[in-house]
C-alpha cells in the first residue's frame, strides 16, 4: 500500500476537508466549529492517499513553546503522526485507542479519557426562580471570580476572560445578584454548538445550579436549531449525572494527554 503524503490542508479543497471532519464526528466537532469560524491561530496538515484524506493533525498555537494538538484519522495514520511529534510542551487529543502509542513515544506523558456527550432529549427546566442570562463585558469581575475564585487575577487572565465575554456566548446563573454558575459556547456553527467551561462556585455546588444553567443553555441552542455537544472527564461522575439530567448521552470517548504541562 502506498504511503500517504503529508500536505498542508490549505492546498486541499475546503469541502473535502469538511467532509472528512464530518466523517470523524463527534470527535471532530471542535475542529468543524473552528474551520467554519475561520480560526486563524492554527496549522493543519492532512495525510493524503490517492486524493483521499486519511487523517489530519492540527496545531493550535498558544504562548511560545506551547500548544494544543488534535490528531484524527484511521489507526495507522494517527500512529504515523504521533511518530512525527517532537518533544515539547503541549496538550494532545487523540482517539482513545492511540493511548498506548503515545505512551511509547513519550514515557512521561500524562493522560485521561474524556467522554463526548450529545444532547439527545431536552429535559424540562424545573429549577425556577434563578436568573440565567447571557453575560457581557460588564460582568467581567464576576466572571473572573467565578473562574478563579479570587478577587484579583493576572493581566493575562483578565484579557482571556474579557475575550470570552466579547467573542463567545457566555451564560451565567445568578442567585441574589451573585454569579454562582457559568458556561459558554466554546465553538459552533449554525448547525452545532459545543458547550464548555462549565463552572460553579465551590460554596454553591450540589444545589442543582449547574443543571439549571445547562438546561437554559441547551434550550438556547435548541431554539437556534443546533445539535449540542460537550466534553467531560470520564471520572467526573457528578458532572456526568448532571448532564444526563439535562438530556445528554455519551456518544464517544477521546484521550487528552499533557506533556510538560500541569493537568
Amino acid at each position: 500500500m502506498k504511503k500517504a503524503d503529508i500536505v498542508d490542508f490549505r492546498t486541499l479543497d475546503r469541502q473535502g476537508v469538511m467532509e472528512f471532519l464530518k466523517e470523524q464526528m463527534p470527535r471532530s466537532v471542535y475542529l468543524i466549529g473552528d474551520m467554519v469560524s475561520g480560526h486563524e491561530n492554527l496549522t493543519m496538515f492532512a495525510a493524503l492517499e490517492e486524493s483521499k484524506i486519511k487523517g489530519i493533525i492540527l496545531y493550535y498555537w498558544g504562548v511560545p513553546g506551547t500548544g494544543i494538538i488534535w490528531i484524527l484519522g484511521n489507526h495507522g495514520t494517527v500512529d504515523r503522526f504521533i511518530d512525527g511529534l517532537e518533544e515539547g510542551t503541549f496538550a494532545i487529543l487523540v482517539p482513545i485507542e492511540s493511548g498506548k502509542k503515545l505512551k511509547e513515544k513519550f514515557g512521561d506523558i500524562r493522560s485521561y479519557p474524556e467522554y463526548i456527550m450529545k444532547l439527545t432529549e431536552q429535559a424540562a427546566d424545573n429549577h425556577g426562580g434563578d436568573d440565567v442570562r447571557i453575560l457581557g463585558s460588564d460582568d467581567l469581575a464576576q466572571w473572573g471570580y467565578l473562574k478563579t475564585e479570587r478577587k484579583t487575577f493576572s493581566r493575562e487572565e483578565n484579557d482571556q476572560f474579557l475575550k470570552n465575554l466579547q467573542e463567545q456566548t457566555c451564560f451565567g446563573l445568578f442567585v441574589g445578584g451573585t454569579l454562582v454558575s457559568g458556561a459558554m459556547i466554546e465553538t459552533g456553527t449554525s448547525e452545532i454548538a459545543v458547550i464548555g467551561s462549565v463552572k460553579t462556585l465551590s460554596n454553591h455546588r450540589n444545589k442543582g445550579y449547574a443543571t439549571a444553567l445547562m438546561a437554559s443553555v441547551v434550550r438556547h441552542c435548541s431554539n437556534n436549531g443546533q445539535e449540542v455537544y460537550l466534553f467531560v472527564r470520564k471520572d467526573n461522575l457528578p458532572a456526568i449525572r448532571s448532564y444526563r439530567k439535562v438530556g445528554f448521552t455519551i456518544v464517544d470517548e477521546i484521550l487528552i494527554s499533557y506533556l510538560g504541562m500541569e493537568i
